[in-house]
């Protein structure tokens, strides 16, 4: 993979569709969604993460765009962001991070996820204002960047001797990618987040991720019909974006029955521009579909996103799983992770 490439995101993150908008942003409406953000630096980005669901006002007609963010408020961005489960429990606990509050389970899935960790002496730190380099360094492991931070890297500030060593590599690395680009007074590390800084933070690292990432996903619709010894319709759309010219990708489909038991000898039918093609499962329940020879994505709008519909016939009522992913057509070797969808096939009616 090309070296300007920052991750596959499958696994790093998981909101594929919300990032892929940010390719050609459109915003969800015209018109701001509060009336204090008007003419700010960061309206674009508040609007953005706001009709995506990530980030609220402090009332339905107020951002307040100057106020503080907290560690806590920033942990819940983050974690909306990534679109992981939410999780209430962890190796990692704080002693301030009281249960039943609202940000409970946040601020935990941030810790376990890597994202945030505390401030030392068992503690979160809820309540006090995230700083600028404790920002980057959050947005930074929630988009699964650590990988590419070099430790021992300065970023061109020329406060760059007051950030934090552990945050220094991340700084250099958001200066590299235009995510920070500082002020008059440098980049002013312990400077106290405010809600419009964090939103435009967060916008900007989404956006050169974007630009850069090499994104896959998958979807699926129409499992929910399904009846032993009928024809099924079902539907799955897939998403590659930025995926190095130099490959051509084919599908790969796993279907298995109950206790992960291959369904072998299934016959599934697909709609091509060729018209409709089949494929059949083998001992194991896999089975490789599209041209032999591979096709690139952004040819056949994959970069976009391109829907497909399925039939099949499945026997036996039961409970299911299809898997679905990419590999590479010159040696079947995957490329990013299967996507899973589970259903339920129900008996037939006499």
């Amino acid at each position: 993979m090309a070296k300007n490439r920052i991750k596959l995101i499958t696994s790093a993150l998981t909101t594929a569709a919300l990032v892929s908008t940010l390719v050609a942003p459109a915003l969800a409406s015209d018109k701001a969604p509060f009336q204090d953000i008007s003419g700010s630096y960061a309206e674009e980005a508040i609007t953005f993460l706001n009709a995506h669901g990530i980030l609220n006002g402090v009332d339905e007609k107020t951002f307040a765009p100057n106020g503080l963010m907290n560690r806590e408020q920033f942990a819940t961005m983050l974690v909306l962001t990534k679109e992981v489960e939410l999780q209430s429990t962890g190796d990692l606990q704080f002693a301030d991070n009281r249960a039943g509050a609202w940000y409970h389970d946040f601020v935990q899935t941030a810790a376990n996820e890597k994202i945030m960790s505390g401030e030392g002496g068992g503690l979160f730190g809820i309540g006090k204002p995230m700083k600028r380099e404790e920002a980057i360094v959050a947005i930074l492991n929630m988009l699964g960047m650590e990988q590419l931070v070099d430790p021992n890297a300065t970023p061109d500030f020329k406060d760059a001797v007051d950030i934090a060593p552990w945050a220094k590599g991340y700084v250099a690395l958001a200066q590299k990618l235009g995510i920070v680009v500082g002020t008059g007074e440098g980049f002013q590390p312990k400077v106290k987040t405010t809600r419009a800084m964090g939103a435009q933070m967060l916008y900007l690292s989404l956006k050169e991720y974007a630009n850069h990432a090499t994104m896959i996903g998958f979807d699926f619709q129409g499992f929910d019909k399904m009846i032993a010894g009928q024809e099924s319709t079902f539907t799955i759309s897939a998403l590659a974006i930025n995926v190095p010219q130099e490959l051509s990708l084919r599908y790969k489909a796993t279907l298995t029955g109950e206790n992960g038991t291959p369904l072998a000898n299934q016959t599934i039918s697909y709609e091509s521009p060729l018209g409709w093609q089949t494929f059949t499962t083998d001992e194991n329940g896999v089975a490789y579909f599209g041209p032999a020879e591979g096709f690139k994505p952004a040819e056949i709008d994959l970069e976009k996103g391109i829907s497909t519909q399925f039939k099949t016939k499945i026997a036996n009522a039961g409970n299911y799983s299809l898997q679905v992913s990419f590999v590479q057509a010159s040696d079947l070797q995957p490329f990013g992770r299967a996507f899973e969808q589970r259903f339920t096939v129900a008996p037939a009616q006499n």
